[in-house]
């Protein structure tokens, strides 16, 4: 059995997404963690049973888990180097994982596309590859509950991330090309929590190496976590972990000692600080902004910030602005489509 995956790790949340299951594009904060041994024994006395992963002897608790179980944080993507760890391959291995079958006999074959911000592309895009390569075995223990997930990695290809967002807007579910935006100069900016990535394909669906620079750092959803994190420091004195940050910045409501505050007005103004940085930032890196003839926004960033990102857009740029569908998961998305689009290409079969 073969299936192609598009797999988006992220600094704030791991998207994976098969091939022929377009729809379906599973989420969770890109974070492990792990309970001590004092913690463990009395969850199991106690008859509560968190979502453990095994991989290689580790042990761990992922995503949402780890802050179900208020366990020890044992890494964040967003403050770690990307791939040069075992912590990176522990969070892809367990998103692969999520998309394929439970306990099964024979082989399951993966095609992987995944991606890399700019600025770790091409220093890191080999040993990305390379980690994900081959026959991984995972289990997955919810107290008496245990599933096995074996599958093989026979290839990877690894893209800018935020070629994966165009590849999404470009290629259709069936892996052909749109022949309408062939003939169009088309950029795309990649916002996620703590990145901008701008790219661009020329007429012709030809890639502009130009706009591939190293994306802005630390910018993005990032500003607005940041500008959120003082505010609750200076006005209560708390102190959250950041996908608590960002559940407060989407619903934009932080409950204290049984009160429940509005900060509608805060977080619409630290989005919109936000999106003027950003705009600064890809004005000054990419003097082409103003000859394309349109702008796809991608990534969560982009989900939160595209009102204010059109509210404050440059003069003198194209007014086509568009944020691709549930554009949280288009990266992943794209890649997966690219993964069909590669199969095609082999003439391999699909789930043959």
């Amino acid at each position: 059995m073969s299936i192609g995956v598009g797999l988006d790790v992220g600094y704030g949340y791991n998207k994976i997404v098969r091939s022929d299951r377009l729809g379906h594009i599973i989420k969770f904060p890109s974070i492990s963690g792990a309970l001590s041994t004092q913690a463990l024994a009395t969850a199991q006395a106690l008859s509560v049973s968190y979502a453990q992963w095994e991989y290689n002897g580790t042990t761990r608790l992922v995503g949402d888990e780890v802050y179900h179980a208020s366990c020890r944080t044992v890494y964040r993507a967003y403050d770690a180097n990307r791939v040069d760890n075992e912590h990176y391959k522990f969070l892809a291995l367990v998103g692969l994982a999520r998309v394929v079958p439970e306990n099964m006999a024979g082989s399951l074959h993966l095609r992987v596309v995944t991606g890399l911000p700019n600025q770790y592309f091409l220093a890191e895009r080999e040993a990305l590859a390379e980690m994900l390569r081959g026959r991984h075995q995972l289990t997955l223990r919810r107290g008496a509950n245990v599933v096995d997930y074996t599958f093989i990695v026979d290839e990877v290809k690894v893209l800018p991330q935020s070629i994966g967002g165009l590849t999404d807007a470009y290629l259709k579910d069936n892996g052909v090309g749109d022949s309408e935006l062939l003939s169009l100069y088309v950029g795309g900016i990649d916002i996620g929590f703590r990145t901008v990535d701008p790219a661009a394909v020329n007429p012709g669906w030809r890639l502009d190496p130009e706009a591939l620079r190293p994306g802005g750092d630390n910018l993005g959803m990032a500003t607005v976590a940041k500008l959120c994190e003082s505010h609750l420091a200076t006005e209560w004195g708390v102190n959250l972990g950041i996908h608590e940050v960002d559940e407060i910045v989407r619903t934009k409501k932080f409950r204290i000692r049984g009160e429940v505050k509005d900060l509608s007005h805060l977080v619409d103004e630290w989005k919109r600080q936000a999106a003027v940085q950003i705009w600064e930032f890809v004005g000054g890196q990419w003097d082409r902004l103003k000859r394309l003839d349109r702008i796809y926004f991608m990534g969560g960033g982009a989900e939160a910030l595209y009102s204010f990102l059109v509210e404050t857009a440059p003069k003198g740029i194209t007014q086509d602005l568009l944020m691709l569908p549930d554009a949280g998961g288009a990266i992943a998305r794209g890649f997966a489509k690219a993964s069909l689009q590669w199969q095609l290409a082999k003439e391999v079969p699909i789930n043959a």
